[in-house]
């Protein structure tokens, strides 16, 4: 569905078709970042900062903010819609606000917390409106202002870092946002954590993993059994 650096939005008879819509775009690089996270494999990071990267050249609004539903060299078009409307699937504006605040987080790179705030903006007055179609985009608002970021630091598939995670994967926490850092592995400048790692050996020779939950920039102290981590997430 890759052609030319670009995604195609449909695929019959072997041809793929059309150019891929903001919807397209938005959904693609969400589940890249959640395969990132369920993988630690960062390569998925970097296909989601280029898919945001087509988006903000050839669909953003520059006059008005926001994204477009369709890009600026798609042809026969009598006008470029732009919403964040949630219809049968969620809006795409909305979904790219988490995607947005998520590479935010993820990467410390304050410029997509500017472009989310920025999507934010441009439909803030939907609100007074009429709401009910915004359930997206509430959502999304209220995780850029408040996700809780997770973090595991320890040795990938060792049996105390496999623990943590699983404390983690019980808990259903929609705002979250997981970050696993390998031994070497350091947390960008600026995030809450940044600094942090696995607790020194006592008697061993092998760090514990450990865990911090952190809100804004308030990190927990360092939690090393999945008991504790799952009372921790209890009372986020």
């Amino acid at each position: 569905m890759n052609v030319e650096g670009r995604l195609r939005h449909s695929w019959r008879m072997g041809r793929a078709r059309h150019p891929a819509t903001l919807d397209d775009y938005a959904n693609m690089s969400r589940a890249a970042l959640a395969l990132s996270e369920a993988t630690g494999d960062n390569g998925y990071i970097e296909a989601a900062k280029a898919w945001v990267a087509i988006l903000d050249a050839q669909y953003w609004d520059a006059a008005a903010g926001g994204y477009f539903f369709t890009a600026a060299d798609t042809d026969d078009l009598i006008l470029r819609s732009k919403t964040a409307v949630d219809h049968a699937t969620p809006a795409g504006n909305a979904t790219m606000i988490g995607v947005l605040a998520r590479l935010y987080y993820l990467t410390g790179e304050t410029s997509y917390r500017d472009r989310a705030e920025a999507v934010v903006g441009a439909f803030a007055g939907e609100i007074g409106r009429n709401f009910f179609p915004l359930a997206s985009f509430i959502n999304a608002q209220s995780f850029l202002g408040g996700a809780v970021q997770v973090v595991i630091a320890g040795a990938p598939g060792s049996a105390d870092t496999i623990a943590l995670r699983k404390a983690l994967s019980r808990r259903s926490l929609p705002d979250l946002v997981f970050t696993a850092v390998a031994p070497g592995e350091s947390l960008p400048d600026g995030h809450p954590a940044h600094g942090k790692g696995a607790t020194p050996p006592k008697g061993g020779s092998v760090p514990a993993a450990t865990a911090y939950v952190c809100r804004n920039m308030t990190c927990s102290l360092p939690i090393t059994d999945a008991a504790s981590l799952a009372e921790a997430l209890d009372h986020v």
